[in-house]
């Protein structure tokens, strides 16, 4: 079943990307670690840096969005662009 809106788009990638990022730190993939696993040059530290930008990034979405009060945001939906111009 495709995602149905954006919050179950939101919700499949928050879990994804944070389903990799703990068998990274788990070390679940020993392919990764060619002389050492703790090393900074190598594809699993890498990626680790990688996933815990882009988890910030979609948690951080979310505060944005809740950051917007609910009456002036359905305020300016519902008067328009042009009605939220002669209000102000």
């Amino acid at each position: 079943m495709a995602p149905t809106s954006n919050v179950d788009l939101w919700s499949l990638l928050v879990i994804a990307w944070g389903g990799m990022h703990f068998l990274l730190l788990c070390n679940a993939s020993p392919a990764m670690c060619k002389p050492t696993c703790n090393d900074v040059e190598y594809s699993r530290t890498i990626w680790i840096e990688l996933d815990s930008q882009i988890l910030n990034a979609h948690l951080c979405l979310t505060g944005f969005g809740m950051a917007i009060p609910r009456p002036t945001y359905t305020t300016y939906f519902n008067l328009g662009s042009e009605g939220m111009r002669s209000v102000f």
